[in-house]
């Protein structure tokens, strides 16, 4: 076989749409499986193993976690509160709730 002189051989590319299909896939596979709610908990608090203290398998309409320490303190959010100075803070959640 010859070939001529004036004539180039074009260079081979790979088609990258299969990658870029691919790819996508797995990013929105990895979407739906990420548990976004076990960010809002702190790490310093260990759930009793207990049938009865799982969560409920419906999230409420207006949720408020509350997350008690063994030192009596109870964390609502990133914030530490005394039980004391939660009642404030609760009653404020129950009026914009109420609304």
């Amino acid at each position: 076989m010859r070939y001529k002189r004036g004539r180039q051989i074009p260079d081979a590319e790979g088609d990258m749409t299969p990658m870029i299909d691919m790819t996508f896939q797995l990013i929105a596979f990895f979407m739906i499986l990420i548990n976004f709610s076990e960010g809002d908990q702190n790490q310093l608090i260990r759930l009793p193993a207990s049938e009865l203290a799982k969560p409920p398998d419906t999230a409420p309409a207006w949720p408020i976690t509350l997350q008690m320490t063994a030192r009596g303190t109870v964390f609502y959010g990133v914030d530490e509160f005394t039980l004391e100075n939660l009642r404030p803070v609760l009653e404020v959640e129950k009026e914009l709730i109420c609304r």
